[in-house]
């Protein structure tokens, strides 16, 4: 907070700050869902298993 404070006097917003910001804010929650879905979607590639599964039967 300290550094915030000092770089960003009265601009930042978070838990503490001046500004407060409800944690279920309509502006956050579509950037959760599309964060959340991206991290999944890159996470759980089918194509990695494929090349797993292909490299495992080759051995």
């Amino acid at each position: 907070r300290n550094i915030l404070n000092e770089s960003f006097p009265d601009r930042w917003i978070g838990r503490g700050g001046r500004i407060s910001w409800p944690a279920r804010s309509p502006d956050l929650t579509p950037l959760d869902f599309f964060l959340w879905g991206h991290l999944k979607n890159e996470v759980f590639l089918t194509r990695v298993l494929v090349s797993l599964n292909r490299t495992i039967f080759v051995l």
